[in-house]
This record gives C-alpha cells, sequence and structure tokens, in this order.
C-alpha cells in the first residue's frame, strides 16, 4: 500500500469519528436530539438571548419533560465523551433546518442553519433538571456551505448571513430584542436557493451532538494528501521503509551530568528524559514510548520549555482532554501557563481564545525594559549556573562516596 493510500484510509477513518454527519443528513435515530421546536416561548426567548435556561422552563409539561431530561442525559454524556475522548465540541443547538431533494442523494437532506455552541449543565448529582447555556458566537453550518457551494454551485458569505441575526435597537421584535433572531437568515437562504428543488427552511430548534470540526479535518487530510506524503514523519507512519530508514538514528548516549549552562528546562530531568530533549532540540524525529506513570507530562512539559526558550513553537496534538490539562498545569505551576494556548473547540466558539490572547497581551504590556532586563542578566545567568555546578559536583561525590566498596 502506497503513502497516498495508506492517508487516504486516514481520512475515512476520520469521517467516522463522532458518528455520522448529522450536519447534512437526517439521522438514522432521533433519540440522541432534543427538539425544543415547540417548548416554552418564554424560556425560548431567554435561551437565544444568551441567558441560561433550565430544561424545565422550556418543557413545562410533567410527562414531556421527564422525556426531554432523558434525552438531555444523553446528549450530556456524547458530548462530554467526545471532548474527553477525542478532543471534539461537539454539543451545539441548531437553528433552523434546511431542507431539499437532491438529485441522486442517498439519504434525506435534513441541514442545520446556524449553529450556536450549547452546553448542558447538570443541576445536581442526580441530574434532575439541566440548564443549557448558549455561547456567544452563531455560525451558519460550514458543512451546508460547502455542500451548496460544490453541487449547487451557490455561493453564500457564512459571515455577513450569520450577521443578519443580530437585532437593531428598537427594531420591535419584542422578547427577542436582546439583539438575536433568526428569521432574516431564514429568508435569506431562501432567496439564495430559491432554484434548489423543494428547498425549505423550518424554524426549528433542535439540540444535539453535532461533529462540527470533523468536516474540515477529513477535508484537511484529503486536500493535502501530496503534501503529506512528502513529510517523512507521515511516510513512516504510513509504513515506507525509505523515510523509516531515512528517520532512523540512535538516542544520545544520557549524560548523567549535564552541564547546568546548557541546561535549557526549568524541571527536574532523569538522564533519559534529557536525552529525549536534546533530540528534539537538534531537530531529530523521535517516538518516545512513555506508559503511564513513567513521567510523560514532566518530559512534555520540559519539551515545550525548551522550544520555546529557542524561539521554536510546539503544536501539541491529543485525543485526551486530560492530557492538554495536565500540561497546562505543570506549566503553570512553573510561572510558563501563558506558553499555552488552548485551541479545543475554537472553531466553534472563539470568545474564549480571544478572551485568553487578551489576557497573554495584557500581561506583556506589563512588562517592563527594567524587568526584561533584569531576566536577562548575564551575571546572574553566569551565578546561577555556577552554583549548580558547584551543587551537581557535590551530588556526585556523594554517589561516588556511596558506591565505594569497603572491605570489613
Amino acid at each position: 500500500m502506497s503513502v497516498a493510500e495508506a492517508i487516504a484510509g486516514w481520512a475515512r477513518e476520520l469521517s467516522e469519528v463522532g458518528g455520522p454527519n448529522t450536519l447534512l443528513w437526517a439521522p438514522e435515530r432521533r433519540d440522541g436530539f432534543l427538539d425544543l421546536s415547540t417548548a416554552h416561548p418564554g424560556g425560548v426567548s431567554m435561551l437565544l438571548a444568551g441567558r441560561p435556561t433550565s430544561l424545565s422552563d422550556l418543557v413545562r409539561e410533567p410527562a414531556a419533560f421527564e422525556e426531554a431530561r432523558e434525552v438531555a442525559r444523553r446528549i450530556h454524556a456524547a458530548a462530554a465523551d467526545l471532548l474527553a475522548e477525542r478532543g471534539l465540541v461537539a454539543g451545539f443547538v441548531a437553528i433552523g433546518v434546511a431542507t431539499w431533494d437532491p438529485p441522486r442523494a442517498r439519504a434525506v437532506v435534513e441541514a442545520p442553519v446556524l449553529l450556536r455552541p450549547c452546553r448542558l449543565r447538570p443541576v445536581s448529582a442526580a441530574e434532575a433538571d439541566f440548564d443549557l447555556d448558549l455561547g456567544p458566537t452563531v455560525e451558519v453550518n460550514p458543512a451546508l456551505v460547502t455542500y451548496l457551494r460544490s453541487v449547487a454551485g451557490i455561493e453564500i458569505d457564512p459571515v455577513a448571513l450569520a450577521g443578519l441575526t443580530a437585532l437593531r435597537p428598537n427594531a420591535g421584535h419584542g422578547s427577542q430584542a436582546a439583539g438575536f433572531d433568526p428569521y432574516p437568515v431564514y429568508a435569506a437562504l431562501g432567496r439564495l436557493c430559491a432554484d434548489l428543488p423543494g428547498f425549505a427552511v423550518s424554524p426549528r430548534l433542535v439540540v444535539g451532538s453535532y461533529p462540527y470540526a470533523k468536516p474540515d479535518m477529513v477535508a484537511d487530510v484529503g486536500g493535502h494528501t501530496a503534501w503529506l506524503a512528502k513529510v517523512d514523519v507521515v511516510a513512516a507512519l504510513a509504513s515506507d521503509p525509505e523515510a523509516t530508514r531515512r528517520l532512523a538514528h540512535a538516542l544520545p548516549d544520557p549524560v548523567a551530568d549535564a552541564d547546568p549552562e546548557q541546561e535549557l528546562t526549568p524541571l527536574p530531568l532523569d538522564p533519559v528524559q534529557a536525552a529525549a530533549v536534546s533530540d528534539a532540540q537538534a531537530g531529530r524525529s523521535h517516538v518516545l514510548t512513555a506508559p503511564l506513570g513513567t513521567g510523560r507530562t514532566q518530559t512534555l512539559a520540559a519539551l515545550v520549555a525548551a522550544a520555546a526558550y529557542t524561539g521554536r513553537r510546539v503544536l501539541y496534538v491529543t485525543p485526551r482532554r486530560a492530557s492538554l490539562d495536565a500540561l497546562v498545569e505543570r506549566l503553570g505551576r512553573l510561572g510558563l501557563g501563558d506558553l499555552v494556548l488552548d485551541l479545543t473547540g475554537a472553531g466553534a466558539d472563539r470568545s474564549a481564545v480571544a478572551a485568553e490572547l487578551s489576557i497573554a497581551l495584557e500581561r506583556l504590556a506589563e512588562l517592563d525594559d527594567s524587568t526584561l532586563a533584569r531576566q536577562a542578566e548575564p551575571a546572574g545567568r553566569v551565578a546561577r549556573a555556577t552554583e549548580a555546578a558547584e551543587r551537581q559536583d557535590v551530588l556526585a561525590e556523594h554517589v561516588a562516596a556511596v558506591h565505594v566498596t569497603r572491605e570489613p
């Protein structure tokens, strides 16, 4: 199998992550979606205005609430699993659903029009009720935009279309005057798609797990196959023997007593961990096997700190949210938390990323020249390195002493 064929296989596997593509096609089962189209108008207005809204305020009839709560439990569990196991933010409320009759389609088109991140928070451990909290951002379904462009030749400006949801002051929309009205979007989309057979938009409101990031990831892999095949690490992962041969090299021998002046990490490392950091700093590719409990977070944090010190960037990709949290916590304890920008779910809700960037820029502005000068003082660095070297010598002498054989 060629490298290109292996990459195509990875793209197919990626398309299955998070389940079927519910951004375009009608789901096979409805028990994982909470339809709030007929919910109480007061609760819906509060929800769309961006205020946390309890499920019991949306569904007030007791029997219907019991059923809705069970669905909410399933959505909450599925969204939590996708975030923890795959790093995917998939909890959204779909506002408006577009349907039409595409030629030669093997499934029914049922595409959300607008997407807003939606977090379901249990109000108690028993999950007796849920608070629904919508994110501040709203976006036109990117899968719908891509499909209309590629299949029907209809160009849509998603930013301009999403901007139609913002109400102007004194617009006379009553309870929705807080700033969100999807109906202008429905009307504009209807005009753009007037020539599509059977095209219609229904004003539905559905909460569910939508694999929002998946189409972009699949397209990214599929669209860059030729480039990826030229990357030795990728080709080696696809079992290409030549790439594997080019990458083959031995790790440098662990150095028990490294020169403190040359150390680039504020973290204590054993010789094997230090060798892995040095190998990465030298620009060599390697696979580091680190089972649970062997200090992998420590080694990873050291890699990030050393790369940042030399002006390099690190992209850390992990399927588990807990791994990212551990890295952020470890760097934060060293005062290096600003080295990490968490981009999990950034495609769906950019507000958290923007806020984090703003805080980082404010901190940077607070650092005056005198502080930077003190941090970069050569004499101070030399003194600290000298002190570390002296302590290292004392420890080395102690290790040598306790290993000397002394006959009776």
